[in-house]
């Protein structure tokens, strides 16, 4: 089965054709249950130690829908939504065992420099489970047993990237104009 992967424009073209295992069919699977609610990444990739969930989103093509603010409260909610349903599925699917879970959001927009990739980041940390995790790690005692164990984080990192700098920063998977 081929590891090339499209945008959803068919402009863009990701090859994860070096990884064990790659997809871009959740959203398929989702949909085929019924779970047309359910928010789900482009992308996810494993590689030796990491699984990858890769959101792609270009707002500098012709072909984009709407003018695009992704500093906007509902966008990066929906961009993290994204991360915890794909996690929750993968997590069933038994994908996620002994890998580190790493979130990257693909960002190429008008405005999209450093600076404002790096705003878009901290918003998604705050909007992700990092601190809830770290709670686990205190091992404060918030509940009244200690029933509850963390086997594994549940996040890693997050990283906000531009097309360039996902090309330098993951050479391997290399994301192409068509």
């Amino acid at each position: 089965m081929s590891q090339i992967f499209f945008d959803e424009h068919h402009l863009y073209e990701i090859d994860f054709s070096s990884a064990p295992w790659a997809t871009d069919r959740l959203h398929d699977i989702f949909h085929k249950a019924g779970l047309t609610i359910w928010h789900d990444v482009d992308w996810v990739v494993e590689t030796n130690d990491e699984l990858l969930l890769v959101e792609y989103k270009n707002a500098n093509h012709p072909n984009a829908r709407d003018v695009f603010n992704p500093l906007k409260n509902e966008k990066l909610d929906n961009v993290a939504k994204k991360y915890y349903e794909s996690s929750y599925f993968l997590q069933a699917a038994r994908r996620v065992e002994q890998k580190k879970k790493k979130f990257v959001y693909i960002l190429e927009h008008k405005d999209g420099d450093s600076v404002m990739l790096n705003m878009v980041r901290n918003q998604l940390i705050s909007r992700l489970p990092f601190r809830l995790q770290n709670q686990f790690e205190e091992k404060l005692d918030i509940l009244s047993d200690n029933h509850f164990v963390l086997s594994s984080k549940w996040i890693e990192a997050v990283e906000v990237l531009s097309i360039k700098e996902w090309n330098k920063n993951y050479p391997q998977f290399p994301l192409k104009r068509v």
